[in-house]
């Protein structure tokens, strides 16, 4: 169905709506948003799993995620042009591996003890 169908239907309308808006982010803000209360908000604990993701040149370039589900359709691994990157030798998982991390995240990684670490 596409756009101009819906219009013909009258489920598409041009209107003007009064919107809470967040000017630090620069969005409108949803209605769970507006209802968030300290008493409303639940502490929970959610999947988190850390993946190491094979480079060509042989370094494992480490990702974490709470949304394990979508790993198998992962097709890139995202790297920040402003952040700084570090290659740390470590073999926590009793396999001697070279492992890329942001540099700020070395000491909460299990590899926070390296047995080399240099900056990239």
């Amino acid at each position: 169905m596409g756009v101009q169908e819906l219009y013909d239907k009258g489920l598409v309308y041009e209107g003007f709506r009064v919107l809470p808006y967040c000017w630090n982010d620069q969005t409108p803000l949803s209605n769970h948003e507006l209802r968030m209360d300290e008493d409303v908000y639940q502490v929970r604990q959610d999947p988190a799993v850390t993946v190491g993701f094979r480079l060509e040149t042989g370094e494992l370039a480490l990702i974490w995620t709470t949304t394990p589900w979508t790993l198998p359709s992962n097709l890139f691994v995202m790297v920040g042009p402003d952040v700084e990157y570090v290659v740390v030798e470590s073999s926590f998982t009793g396999v001697k591996e070279r492992y890329v991390i942001a540099a700020e995240r070395l000491g909460r990684t299990r590899a926070s003890s390296p047995t080399r670490a240099s900056r990239t």
